[in-house]
């Protein structure tokens, strides 16, 4: 250790560079932005032997863009994917400030969408909605907000279109994906980095909760009720606006809940921001299908298996069959229901059946595609729509993503209420785009 020290002060002096150990360097480095690490390397080897270190570049790597990457950073190495992700931000920059409207936004969403190819889908995002966050803008600069928009629109519709297509993906990323992409048509603004981090964060929690009921790895039906009435129950202790806070702090506790979920008011089940997860877990409050999926999602990272279950009026979630036969009203805090019960309640609504075939595990695209429903229908009873325009132009094209048939009566019927829209809003490029797709159809 003696002899690494002597020789790291010696190349200090030797390079002309001030005499402070690695170690402080490495430190002050930590507090620096990308750009500035990169001006310092410049100083001298020693600080440049600092600055090429993987392990700096992978905290200003996850400090800058948080999860959006992570992969990436230990699949190229963080110092290269920080370069890539910096040089990604200019070349999105760019082709924003080429927005004039008309045809000319049309060429420049294609080479956003290509450039998204080549690249994790969420980077792109990223830089979109950092433009879109950005100071309110001029009257001057709103091509370039409109066309931020439709950007961000286009690639949660990507994300749906995938969904639809690949009905076999596992069901609880698909759902988060989707959950997270209709956030985002509700606000293009939306931190869904932060609810892919708060998922995380819940799971984190959760296992907290099984270790402190002293659950048994194997025991899934414990840790499946554990989980429910961790997220679902009434909190024990007051609870702060920092759903993650009382997480943290209900982990270590036996009893008690985060408090998610309970009854909307008429006025609060038709708000279209109940269909955001991002809104959900800010509120506590959302749709029974939006509680579902967050349900799903903390399960699948906690370990634990949850299952949607498409039942009418309300949606549910159930334990995987066929281990257990246990279902879940996440609407109303997580109350556990029996398969005689929810029987019942299905036969309740004139099913003389008794609703057995409500009870099985929904498809993942019939989850997906209720979702979207959901929000067009919101978004068809707004009294004044094109106060919010994103909103509708984002729902229809969501239920278009969702169309795998080309030829389908729905799908048409979209493309003309989107083509209408878009020519009240100037946005002409789509509605010949519409118009288009509806007379191949017919074809």
């Amino acid at each position: 250790m003696a002899s690494g020290a002597s020789d790291e002060a010696e190349q200090g002096e030797l390079c002309g560079a001030p005499h402070l150990p690695f170690a402080v360097i490495r430190l002050i480095f930590e507090s620096l932005d990308g750009a500035d690490v990169a001006h310092a390397a410049c100083v001298c080897c020693t600080w440049r032997a600092a600055a090429q270190d993987e392990g700096l570049w992978a905290l200003l790597f996850t400090r800058r863009w948080r999860d959006t990457g992570s992969a990436a950073v230990l699949s190229e190495g963080a110092h290269a994917a920080f370069k890539t992700r910096h040089q990604l931000g200019a070349c999105v920059a760019a082709m924003l400030a080429e927005a004039e409207g008309g045809t000319r936004n049309r060429q420049v969403l294609n080479r956003l969408a290509s450039v998204e190819a080549m690249h994790p889908p969420a980077w792109l995002l990223h830089e979109l909605q950092a433009h879109f966050r950005a100071a309110p803008p001029s009257p001057a600069d709103e091509p370039r907000v409109n066309i931020v928009v439709r950007a961000v629109i286009e690639h949660a519709t990507r994300v749906l279109a995938r969904i639809a297509k690949s009905p076999d993906r596992p069901a609880a990323g698909a759902l988060l994906d989707a959950a997270c992409s209709l956030s985002l048509l509700v606000d293009p603004g939306a931190d869904v980095a932060g609810v892919r981090l708060a998922v995380a964060k819940l799971a984190e929690a959760s296992r907290a909760r099984f270790t402190t009921l002293g659950i048994a790895t194997d025991d899934l039906a414990a840790r499946l009720l554990a989980l429910t009435a961790f997220l679902f129950h009434p909190p024990a202790k007051e609870t702060t606006a920092d759903l993650l806070a009382d997480a943290a702090a209900a982990s270590a506790q036996p009893e008690g809940g985060l408090g998610l979920g309970g009854e909307l008011s008429a006025d609060q089940f038709d708000d279209v921001e109940n269909t955001s997860l991002a809104c959900c877990l800010s509120s506590r409050r959302g749709l029974p299908i939006t509680l579902a999926v967050l349900h799903i999602a903390v399960g699948a990272s906690a370990g634990v298996g949850v299952a949607p279950v498409g039942a009418p009026i309300k949606f549910m979630t159930r334990a995987p069959p066929p281990e257990h036969d246990i279902f879940f009203d996440v609407y109303q805090r997580g109350v556990v229901l029996t398969r005689a019960q929810l029987v019942g309640w299905v036969a309740s609504f004139g099913n003389p059946a008794g609703g057995e075939e409500w009870l099985g595990v929904a498809p993942t695209d019939s989850v997906v595609q209720r979702m979207v429903l959901n929000l067009l229908r919101m978004v068809s009873t707004m009294p004044h729509p094109t106060a919010r325009p994103h909103l509708p132009l984002g729902a229809l094209s969501a239920g278009i993503a969702m169309q795998t048939d080309p030829h389908s009566r729905i799908r048409l019927d979209l493309l003309t209420r989107r083509a209408r829209l878009a020519r009240s809003l100037g946005m002409h490029d789509i509605a010949q785009e519409d118009l288009r797709a509806y007379e191949q159809a017919l074809l």
